[in-house]
């Protein structure tokens, strides 16, 4: 919980909390997604005036819905110059990569999820790797490849395994959130 303040109009501190989806959605069962739980807004709003969240069941994608307002929790992904990105598009001498979901992910209930990664494992075993929220676990499954296949566990917020393969100049074979499209026009190509 962050104070803030005070502020103009009545000279009181704003309390701020962020929560992460986690906190505030559930598994809504076997093969659905995820439902919002009424009840953790209402508790967390009750001792702040604002909720900042990644919980896109609650709130849509950059915007504020009442006291609830998206804000991404994505690690800062890498910053390359323009001749380092240069350099890492001319060095790409791998063509795929797979990156799977966490191993204490939900995602694992699917059992799509779990032919893929079967798959992935038995074609391409040095070339499949497990998120784990790491920059050098991203750097490694996406810096030396010119295309990754992510399998997203984060359909409910936004996918850092996304974000880090763009930076470091991969594409993404993706299927999370989609509203990823409207952020980097023509760049995603959807599978199922």
């Amino acid at each position: 919980q962050l104070t803030i303040g005070p502020s103009s109009a009545s000279g009181e501190p704003c309390n701020v909390a962020w929560l992460p989806h986690g906190e505030l959605v559930r598994p809504a069962g076997q093969g659905a997604s995820w439902q919002l739980d009424p009840d953790a807004i209402e508790a967390a709003l009750g001792t702040v005036d604002f909720l900042l969240t990644d919980a896109l069941e609650a709130v849509p994608f950059a915007a504020r819905r009442g006291r609830l307002a998206f804000l991404e929790a994505v690690a800062p992904m890498p910053q390359l110059s323009q001749e380092a990105l240069t350099l890492a598009l001319a060095e790409k001498q791998l063509l795929l990569s797979v990156i799977l979901p966490r191993n204490t992910s939900s995602a694992w209930d699917d059992p799509q999820t779990q032919v893929i990664a079967e798959q992935a494992l038995a074609l391409l075993p040095d070339h499949t790797f497990v998120d784990n929220d790491s920059p050098e676990t991203y750097k490694r499954a996406f810096l030396p490849y010119r295309f990754s296949l992510i399998v997203d566990d984060e359909n409910h917020t936004i996918s850092a395994a996304f974000v880090h393969c763009v930076a470091w100049a991969a594409i993404p074979l993706f299927n999370g959130f989609s509203h990823l499209v409207a952020m980097i026009p023509r760049v995603v190509v959807p599978w199922d």
